[in-house]
């Protein structure tokens, strides 16, 4: 009667596991905060300004989408660099990112940037961080 009651309670441990394992890989990777600290958008900002031959001053993160590991998700701006006016549509992994407007959606590693697909495809970011960038994007 013992071992009886012993398998029932590790069958029912074993399904518990399962069940908490199993919603685990559909969720999103964690939320990481979306408060950029101000040694990080200006070095952020630096690089891009040095990049694009522009003054740090007219340069400004439009969004940050979180840092993943080494790798900052950003919207960049610049009053010296103008988007256009066509409806901007990025796919990463099968996840699509609609913009209004030409934007500049990059990720900065290392001082440099680099495409979000770029980013992906290096394995900086994983499929499960890509679909939490993409939920704050719906969110903003």
């Amino acid at each position: 009667m013992k071992k009886i009651f012993l398998t029932i309670g590790i069958v029912i441990t074993m399904i518990f596991a399962l069940v908490a394992l199993s919603g685990c890989e559909n969720n999103a990777y964690p939320r990481p905060s979306l408060s950029i600290n101000m040694e990080l958008e200006l070095s952020i900002r630096q690089s891009f300004a040095t990049q694009h031959d522009i003054a740090v001053d007219d340069v400004f993160v439009s969004f940050y989408y979180g840092t993943y590991e080494n790798t900052s998700i950003v919207l960049m701006g610049s009053t010296e660099i103008v988007g256009g006016d066509t409806e901007t549509t990025v796919v990463i992994s099968g996840i699509e990112f609609r913009f209004p407007t030409t934007t500049i959606f990059v990720a900065w590693r290392d001082g440099n940037f680099y495409s979000v697909q770029q980013s992906y495809d290096n394995g900086w970011i994983t499929r499960p961080q890509v679909r939490t960038i993409r939920e704050i994007h719906l969110e903003k």
